[in-house]
């Protein structure tokens, strides 16, 4: 419950956070009717609304409750649910907007939602300003859908074949690897400035560069005489189906720190590959294919999940959100490109995604999956 004096002060509030989450510009073009048909690339706003069911009454009120009587409070108070002055952070020589986001737990788009002079997170700092570190809380949820078209670039995959005339330990590369581009069309769902599901319309996929995999022969033949020596699988392969897209980054966001990498597009109960060789020591499969949202803990949050000991020991591979039915169980020995499940939209999830995360054993902390497949 919001008390306002007049109800145009609130309605020009919500068009403030409105614009705080899909920006002013975007905004404009979309209420004016205005935006710029896609001719190659860009995207296109289909619709913007809220989740709540919002209603505006004229009522008696007491004079004890808090009455707001101007916009700019009205704002303030829908995305941060209170009007105390939010914590801040005087800019040193050598800061910029992603350092300060990441120090400080906020994603690079948080920050430019509570530092709305901002308009880019490349944006050159100036030493001795403050800026706005509070998270937000908004008590509303700005809903917009997109129509986007863009180019994804499709990493090459490293392809080893055995030589048993040439000796362990030998290789040669027989075709060097380039990546790949196809042009793919998303309807990408967006809450309050953080994308929650993406469909990706395989249709209209279009190739515009073809990947081309690095092949590296390798030598197996003994150099004792007594027979082959044999590899285990030394690179890790990408978990999904392409097209996809990483639709949450291995990075702070919404006050704490995302351990993972979210994976969105291929669409639900696409085939998840097991990146390496390993052995499944953990399955959660008890949780609804498709969970309750953001406020799941079925699985711990991970909902339905397969976890996998890489055969060095070096690593456990966490694939999470999975629908219900894994395709693998308890002590099985996976390959490297192996299907160990479909994705889903199980446990604390609010759109079909794979949630990827690497544990180091050795150290016991998080690994940033991108360093593994230059993502």
């Amino acid at each position: 419950k919001v008390n306002v004096l007049n109800k145009l002060d609130f309605q020009e509030a919500f068009k403030t956070v409105i614009k705080a989450f899909v920006g002013s510009e975007e905004y404009r073009l979309y209420e004016s009717d205005s935006q710029l048909e896609i001719v190659d690339t860009g995207s296109k706003i289909e619709k913007i609304y809220w989740d709540e069911n919002i209603t505006i009454k004229e009522d008696f009120i007491s004079v004890d409750e808090l009455i707001f009587d101007n916009t700019n409070d009205i704002s303030r108070y829908l995305l941060f649910g209170t009007l105390e002055d939010l914590e801040t952070y005087e800019i040193k020589t050598g800061d910029d907007i992603k350092s300060i986001s990441y120090n400080n737990m906020l994603s690079t788009e948080e920050f430019l939602i509570v530092n709305p002079k901002y308009t880019s997170k490349h944006v050159l700092l100036i030493p001795g300003e403050r800026v706005n570190i509070g998270l937000i809380k908004p008590l509303v949820t700005v809903t917009a859908e997109l129509h986007v078209v863009e180019d994804l670039v499709y990493r090459f995959e490293t392809e080893y074949v055995d030589d048993k005339d040439a000796h362990y330990g030998t290789q040669k590369t027989i075709q060097e690897g380039s990546d790949g581009i196809t042009r793919v069309t998303e309807k990408v769902l967006y809450k309050n400035g953080e994308i929650q599901n993406m469909i990706i319309i395989k249709n209209l996929s279009k190739e515009i560069k073809p990947v081309i995999n690095k092949i590296i022969s390798r030598g197996t033949k003994s150099y004792s005489g007594s027979g082959f020596q044999h590899y285990s699988g030394s690179t890790w392969v990408w978990p999904t189906v392409n097209p996809c897209l990483i639709t949450s980054k291995f990075a702070p966001r919404w006050g704490s720190f995302h351990n993972g990498i979210d994976i969105s597009g291929p669409g639900f109960g696409s085939p998840i590959y097991s990146s390496t060789e390993g052995k499944v020591i953990s399955i959660y499969d008890s949780c609804p294919s498709s969970g309750d949202g953001l406020k799941d803990n079925c699985g711990g949050g991970y909902g339905n999940n397969v976890k996998v000991l890489t055969s060095d020991g070096n690593h456990t591979i966490i694939y999470a959100h999975l629908i219900k039915g894994a395709r693998v169980k308890v002590g099985d020995t996976v390959k490297r490109n192996q299907i160990i499940g479909g994705m889903g939209n199980s446990g604390r999830s609010s759109g079909t995604h794979l949630h990827y995360e690497i544990i180091n054993n050795k150290t016991g902390s998080r690994e940033n999956p991108c360093s593994r497949f230059n993502c």
